[in-house]
């Protein structure tokens, strides 16, 4: 919140030159003021108004009156006229530090944060003592973008007042920001030390432990600024997300639910109680919450991408509206600037080295740097191209510091704008710019919209377009995406590779058993797939073929850890599956979850979203995937990388076929058998083991994409060609 100053007169207070008012006069107007704050102390800002306003009638040149009435006004909600008076207390005295600093407020609500800086700026000229200002300028530093700046502010106000709390407070956020975060949990902790019922820095100290993993931690601070403000509603949305992390599914339902009873429309509180509704697989509850959250803030951080990632996973809706329903956000996303995308600078030399940027979060421990890292491994050793990553995720780990050294600059840009870092882009020269994340959380298409390479291209990490014409190319394979099928359901040309990706297998993964039915004398059917990916359609399906093949079990790894599992126990039981038929493990390290494959006789894909990384570590096990290949582009993930390994034969076209295939498998327990032991070699010698290959097409097909460029050509479709696999 603004701190407004204010001033408290005594009677006998001289008046600005300028002022040909009386003596006696000025003596009124001071005791006027003295009535009129202390009506505003009494929360009267109406009333104290009146005495201002009469207290300039006595002394119309005393620059205080001015000043009081300007707090009154902004009190009452009136801006214009509160920075009018603000103004009219600076024209008659214009080294007054506490007009300059109230008249900053006044353009902070407004918006106008760079006049805010001057304001601040002169304040702090003529008061250089008034830490109030110096934290006020940091925070119009900040919401500029202009962290550095902030912290040097707030080391100023701090050098006025060590015992400042709101000035550490600040001063941790910045740093937050800047991506210091051990500096900024210190800031955090010294201004609870200052002031331990100082409910922001409680919250805001949740915020930053929770972006660091920390949620029980960040849990008790959240609890800490709500027992200090009950009604704080902030903090209650944000413990349902610490709470929801944990996996206290129940504790986060009921956070949201208290925040929006606190405030109905608080959209934040309605997107992550959409998250939540996610998480759990009731997508018709998600998609309500999501499209509460838009209709409150159209422009809801997250919401529009969370909104299009739930239907993707809802099998009501056809391929054709879900496509729909991109171009249409896409288009909202790119609209506002789609008229100054800017004339690109870059030279048109066909052939010369060009300047490659990857916009991406997930270049971390995340499903997505198992395909992402191969490919940047063979890219990086071109002498035809660099290698510029925008790295948007705040948290940096062992697999973002392997990753790092593949690129020949790499920017560190959570903390910069969408606007910002598309101008730092553009700044930089880059010639074709490729999107790691879709409409996933996270993403920078905002800054995408804004065109700040005069070529971009989006891969991987969102199965499906982005809707937006700024957007040039989407990266696909024959088996993904049939040639000439599917370019109806996309903006971007498709630029066809020999496979959408190689896949990086985990080192830690243990040998592979002999097939587990062997032994058990029945068949475990698996899946390691994430909780929400579960639709009633993949319960329904999976029950029906556990029902065809006796004895068998169902395994479901991946579980959240708090052991509840009923909604699940109860949704298979609809679909007449004996619930002692399932066996339940919860989401745990890397090499136990690999391991556990080895209990597993073959694993089941979820629709109509299909599994990735998980299918990929499957195979990587020894374990085929029996999957549905749909007509929309999540159901087509896992029958693409089964393909490419050679196991069409696991492929369904349909439920029948599903069905049929998985009964096949089943009673064919020595063939299953081969299968599991031969996989890992045909991985080995399959398009998704040869990164190198991958890697030499996608360059490829790049320089394909900015010959077109350099020619004036617009995008079209790069077909694809057939590439020697390396043995």
């Amino acid at each position: 919140m603004a701190m407004f100053e204010r001033t408290r007169p005594i009677v006998g207070t001289s008046a600005r030159a300028s002022d040909t008012s009386d003596g006696a006069a000025l003596q009124e107007a001071a005791r006027l003021i003295e009535q009129g704050n202390a009506c505003e102390d009494d929360g009267r800002p109406a009333e104290a108004l009146k005495f201002y306003e009469t207290a300039i009638r006595q002394a119309p040149g005393f620059a205080r009156a001015h000043l009081n009435r300007g707090n009154a006004l902004s009190a009452l909600g009136e801006t214009q006229a509160a920075t009018d008076a603000f103004e009219a207390a600076i024209a008659l005295d214009p080294g007054f530090a506490a007009a300059h600093h109230n008249l900053g407020n006044m353009h902070v609500s407004a918006g106008r944060h760079e006049a805010a800086l001057d304001a601040y700026g002169k304040a702090l000229l003529f008061k250089p003592d008034f830490a109030g200002a110096a934290v006020a300028l940091g925070s119009a530093q900040e919401s500029l973008g202009r962290f550095k700046d902030a912290v040097a502010s707030y080391f100023r106000a701090l050098a006025i007042d060590p015992t400042y709390s709101d000035a550490h407070c600040n001063l941790g956020n910045a740093l937050k920001a800047l991506g210091r975060f051990e500096d900024a949990e210190a800031s955090y902790r010294r201004a609870l030390a200052i002031a331990p019922d100082f409910a922001d820095a409680h919250y805001n100290l949740g915020n930053l432990l929770k972006e660091l993993r920390r949620s029980a931690d960040a849990v008790a601070s959240y609890r800490c600024a709500i027992e200090i403000d009950a009604d704080f509603t902030d903090a209650h949305c944000d413990l349902g997300g610490a709470l929801q992390d944990l996996g206290r599914h129940d504790a986060a339902l009921a956070s949201f639910k208290r925040a929006l009873t606190l405030d109905p429309g608080h959209s934040r509180a309605h997107l992550n109680l959409g998250n939540l509704w996610m998480e759990l697989g009731q997508m018709d509850f998600a998609r309500s919450s999501y499209l509460q959250a838009l209709a409150i803030d159209p422009k809801c951080p997250g919401a529009s991408g969370n909104l299009l990632y739930c239907i993707s996973h809802m099998d009501d809706i056809s391929a054709p509206d879900v496509f729909a329903e991109h171009r249409r956000i896409g288009g909202h996303l790119e609209a506002p600037f789609m008229s100054t995308w800017p004339e690109h600078r870059n030279s048109r030399d066909p052939n010369r080295t060009l300047k490659v940027g990857f916009v991406s979060g997930d270049l971390r421990d995340h499903a997505m740097s198992y395909f992402i890292e191969p490919l940047i491994v063979g890219l990086s050793t071109s002498r035809a191209m660099s290698l510029h990553a925008y790295y948007t995720h705040a948290v940096e780990d062992s697999v973002t510091r392997r990753i790092r050294p593949y690129f020949s600059s790499w920017h560190a840009v959570a903390h910069l704008t969408n606007e910002a870092l598309a101008q730092r882009i553009s700044d930089d020269r880059i010639d074709i710019l490729v999107d790691l994340s879709g409409h996933t959380g996270g993403n920078r298409l905002q800054c995408f919209a804004r065109k700040p390479a005069p070529v971009q291209a989006s891969w991987l990490g969102y199965l499906g377009t982005t809707g937006m014409r700024a957007m040039d190319y989407y990266f696909a394979d024959r088996y993904l995406l049939p040639v000439g099928k599917f370019e109806p359901l996309f903006t971007e040309r498709l630029a066809y590779l020999p496979a959408i990706a190689a896949f990086l297998p985990d080192p830690r993964a243990p040998a592979v058993d002999p097939l587990p039915a062997i032994r058990n004398g029945y068949v475990t059917f698996g899946s390691f797939n994430r909780l929400n990916k579960l639709t009633p359609s993949t319960v329904l399906l999976w029950s029906r073929l556990l029902g065809e093949v006796p004895d068998s079990r169902l395994m479901l790894g991946a579980m959240p850890g708090n052991g509840k599992h009923q909604r699940l126990v109860d949704e298979f039981a609809n679909a007449g599956l004996d619930p002692r038929r399932l066996d339940f493990y919860p989401r745990c390290s890397t090499p136990a979850y690999l391991g556990l494959h080895n209990k597993v006789d073959m694993c089941l894909d979820t629709v109509p979203y299909g599994g990735g990384a998980t299918t990929c570590h499957a195979l990587s096990m020894g374990v085929p995937t029996l999957c549905l290949a749909g007509d929309t582009i999540p159901s087509r993930l896992s029958a693409a990388m089964l393909c490419h390994v050679g196991l069409d034969e696991f492929v369904a076209t349909d439920g029948a076929d599903f069905l049929r295939k998985g009964r096949r498998w089943a009673q064919d327990l020595p063939a299953l058998a081969t299968v599991r032991m031969e996989l890992r070699a045909y991985c080995e010698r399959s398009l998704v083991r040869q990164p190198k290959v991958v890697a030499a097409a996608f360059e490829d097909a790049l320089r394909a994409m900015w010959r077109r460029w350099c020619a004036g050509l617009p995008a079209t479709v790069l077909e694809p060609e057939s590439p020697a696999i390396d043995n």
